[in-house]
C-alpha cells in the first residue's frame, strides 16, 4: 500500500515555499485543506484587503494560513499611504473589542476607538505611536527655520497646501520636516 500523504505532504510543502519566498503568500485564495479537522486559522482575502477568520482542515491547504488575526495583519497589512490618514474612523461590521487608534483630520490627533474585528479601513492601527509615527510625524510638523544664521536652501511639507515648498533654513535647530530636496520631501510626505 503507498502513502497518498507522504507523496503530497512533500509537493504541498514545496509550493507553499516558492509562494513563501515570491512574495505572494497574501495573494493565495481561502484553502481548507484536505482534511476535515475544525482548526480556527485566519488567512488574507486580497479582494478586500483584509484578514478574514476560516476553518482549516488540518492538513494541506496553502502558505495563506496564519494561527491568529495579529499574525496575518504583521504579514499581509496592504501598503501604507499618507492618504490613509484622511480616511474616517470605521469600526467595521464585526463585534469584536479591539482596542485601537485612527488619525482624526479634523483634531490633527491620534484618537482612540474599538475596531470590530473585519472590515474598516486603514485608519487603523493596533497603537498611538504607531498611528503618531505614521499620520501625524515628520510630515505635520511647521516649518522652522531653525536659530543659526546661515542661507540653507531646503524643503518642507505645507500641510495647508498639500505640498513641498522651498524654504531658507538657518542651519542649526528647527525640526524634522526639512528636507535637502524636492524628492525627498515627496518620497516622504506627498500623498499617494
Amino acid at each position: 500500500m503507498t502513502c497518498f500523504r507522504c507523496a503530497v505532504y512533500p509537493l504541498m510543502l514545496t509550493a507553499m515555499v516558492v509562494v513563501v519566498a515570491t512574495g505572494n503568500r497574501c495573494r493565495l485564495a481561502r484553502d481548507t485543506g484536505l482534511c476535515r479537522a475544525f482548526m480556527p486559522r485566519f488567512y488574507y482575502n486580497w479582494n478586500e484587503q483584509e484578514c478574514q477568520a476560516f476553518i482549516y482542515g488540518g492538513c494541506g491547504g496553502n502558505a495563506n494560513r496564519f494561527q491568529t488575526l495579529e499574525e496575518c495583519q504583521r504579514a499581509c497589512r496592504a501598503p501604507f499611504r499618507k492618504s490613509d490618514c484622511k480616511l474616517p474612523k470605521e469600526t467595521g461590521p464585526c463585534r469584536a473589542l479591539m482596542p485601537s487608534y485612527y488619525y482624526d483630520l479634523s483634531t490633527e490627533t491620534c484618537e482612540p476607538f474599538i475596531y470590530g474585528g473585519c472590515g474598516g479601513n486603514a485608519n487603523r492601527f493596533d497603537t498611538f505611536a504607531e498611528c503618531k509615527q505614521r499620520c501625524a510625524g515628520i510630515c505635520q510638523e511647521p516649518k522652522e527655520v531653525g536659530l543659526c544664521r546661515a542661507a540653507i536652501p531646503r524643503w518642507f511639507y505645507n500641510r495647508n497646501t498639500e505640498r513641498c515648498e522651498q524654504f531658507i533654513y538657518g542651519g542649526c535647530g528647527g525640526n524634522r520636516n526639512n528636507f535637502q530636496s524636492l524628492l525627498e520631501c515627496r518620497d516622504q510626505c506627498v500623498l499617494n
